[in-house]
């Protein structure tokens, strides 16, 4: 999301009444219940699969003093293809290594090292770590946060005039409608890094957009907007070692960043060089680390260990990224239809798809954005037709909602391109910058209708509204319906 642009507020109220409002219990409250239902969720169904505990095991090798996890199953070192699912399907079921990586006599996770660092005190300290549906928890819980943390700060800096309300309901929908709540309600290893990934980024975002209200203006005393970039930028750092994927919004997100600083204001050279180090010198200092870390383990800087899993596939001849898983996946994230089932409430994700070749479309249960997140329409429909008249009064936001519907979508065309399978996993990474960006057209084109009062919306205004809420209804709805077991 490009909430790092900086744009002076616009208020039709008295700043005293803006400021109290901006006091108000209601955003936190929403947050706070969003967060409620997802401990509800976890604690009612989330379990931890069989297998699917890499992150502490890879912690607790790390507490040892190595990267690999052991002990190796003596089996598999003998079959003489340990990545054909045909052979190895005993040894990855018996010995406890379903989805490990394997190369050279040695099994890793198959993902970055993020999580486990962070878990490596609890092994220290206790000897174990939290189970994945904790983590999954406890990182969706600080995603929802950042979110907020970030709206908050857009409807102060672009959109002072909105009731507080409003930005409520939008933190509703990032936290509530979409996949992340689900993801919560699974809770197992692959689940925790898509959380973990969602709050790293969510965070980056927040204190990189809180850092450039000063950071490359002529302010003398900038410590501490250098300080929020730095973090901002390393922890967006953190995230691509939780979910490579997430090297997308990352890099868009520095790069946005960076040219913000470079272009505000004029400054010595020294002064702008500093700037755009803090802005990307963390994240570029944590990527060659990711990477060595990737060599190390797999032997290339872009290999997180997919590519040497031990799986259902032989993933070492898989046929990765074909143009033709595209449409497929693409379909499936956006408009995957629910299944059907005979009693309340009717409604569960879409059952498995399997296939007994790479060249068959598969898919986990899944179910489509448009669908779980009407929101997403709501906020199309906001921004398409309003022309170019709401964005040239707030060009910042303008910009901050384009970037975060780019980085959104291509996140989806990212995630559909090297496997042709689809998950709910996959449409999480995408999603919440997705719907972070219906939620800036939304409160963008409805702050711009002519205001009936002083603070109500106008006639345009109220239909958005009404729009945004009834969607926002069936989008929880939804979304919670397809949680309940069958």
């Amino acid at each position: 999301m490009a909430a790092t642009v900086a744009a002076a507020p616009r208020s039709n109220q008295d700043p005293g009444v803006t400021s109290r409002r901006h006091r108000s219990w209601v955003i936190p409250l929403t947050a706070a219940v969003v967060m409620v239902l997802y401990a509800a969720s976890a604690v009612l169904v989330a379990r931890d699969q069989s297998g699917s505990d890499f992150h502490r095991r890879t912690a607790a090798a790390i507490a040892e003093g190595h990267l690999d996890i052991r002990p190796v199953p003596a089996e598999l070192r003998t079959l003489p293809d340990p990545y054909d699912a045909g052979s190895n399907l005993d040894v990855r079921v018996d010995g406890d290594v379903q989805d490990l990586a394997y190369r050279d006599g040695r099994l890793y996770s198959a993902h970055g090292l993020t999580i486990p660092l962070l878990l490596v005190p609890s092994e220290l300290a206790f000897g174990t770590s939290p189970p994945n549906w904790v983590i999954t928890l406890v990182a969706a819980c600080a995603g929802v946060a950042a979110a907020a943390w970030t709206l908050v700060q857009i409807r102060r800096r672009f959109l002072c005039d909105l009731p507080d309300w409003t930005t409520a309901a939008a933190v509703a929908a990032v936290g509530l409608c979409g996949p992340m709540w689900v993801v919560v309600s699974v809770g197992n290893g692959y689940e925790a890094a898509v959380a973990v990934g969602f709050a790293l980024s969510m965070t980056g975002a927040a204190l990189l957009l809180r850092s450039t209200e000063r950071l490359g203006s002529t302010d003398p005393d900038r410590s501490l907007e250098r300080a929020r970039a730095a973090a901002g930028s390393a922890v967006l750092g953190l995230a691509v070692g939780a979910r490579p994927t997430m090297v997308v919004t990352a890099i868009l997100l520095a790069v946005i960043a960076a040219v913000v600083v470079a272009r505000r204001g004029s400054r010595p050279t020294a002064s702008l060089i500093a700037d755009l180090l803090t802005v990307a010198g963390p994240f570029v200092v944590v990527g060659i680390g990711i990477a060595a870390a990737n060599t190390v383990r797999f032997g290339s800087p872009t290999e997180f260990g997919f590519g040497l899993q031990l799986s259902v596939w032989d993933m070492t001849t898989y046929p990765r990224g074909r143009l033709s898983y595209l449409a497929p996946n693409l379909l499936d994230h956006v408009a995957a239809i629910p299944g059907h089932r005979s009693s309340f409430p009717w409604i569960t994700l879409r059952p498995t798809i399997g296939g007994d070749r790479p060249s068959v479309h598969t898919s986990e249960p899944m179910i489509g954005l448009i669908f779980s997140a009407l929101v997403l329409v709501v906020g199309a429909v906001a921004a398409l037709p309003s022309g170019r008249a709401p964005w040239a009064r707030a060009r910042g936001l303008g910009t901050a909602v384009a970037a975060a519907a780019t980085t959104g979508a291509l996140l989806l065309v990212l995630v559909s391109w090297p496997f042709n399978t689809s998950s709910l996993r996959y449409t999480a990474d995408g999603a919440p910058l997705l719907l972070l960006a219906a939620a800036g057209a939304w409160l963008t084109v409805r702050s711009d209708e002519p205001l009936a009062s002083g603070t109500g919306a106008g006639t345009g205004g109220r239909r958005l509204d009404r729009a945004w809420l009834v969607a926002l209804a069936v989008g929880i709805a939804v979304t919670a319906a397809v949680q309940v077991p069958t």
